[in-house]
């Protein structure tokens, strides 16, 4: 089993609660609760991570107004939409947050 790194800079991260993922143009990446702490601060920094209660909610909302569109408009569009956030944190979790303890 590989170690998670932080992508900033290096540090092995050990425990669940110490990661934050996020999605950036070249993928998905980990971070140590400083270096997101420290990202946050500017202005270009980290927005919601992939593995918060936050991103969540934007997929249960995302999920129940696409299938609302889908509904009215019979396009199929509003289920490759609804998918894009669920596949994104189901990435998050296979490539990162499962090689850590709970």
């Amino acid at each position: 089993m590989r170690d998670v790194l932080c992508h900033e800079c290096g540090k092995t991260i050990a425990e669940r609660d110490d990661l934050y993922t996020y999605l950036s143009m070249s993928g998905i990446h980990g971070l140590c609760s400083d270096c997101y702490m420290s990202n946050q601060k500017t202005l270009n920094g980290v927005r919601t991570p992939i593995n918060s209660q936050a991103t969540v909610f934007v997929m249960i909302v995302a999920i129940i107004a696409c299938a609302l569109l889908f509904m009215k408009y019979r396009s199929l569009v509003w289920i490759i939409i609804a998918l894009f956030t669920p596949v994104i944190r189901f990435l998050s979790w296979v490539l990162i947050e499962r090689k850590l303890k709970y």
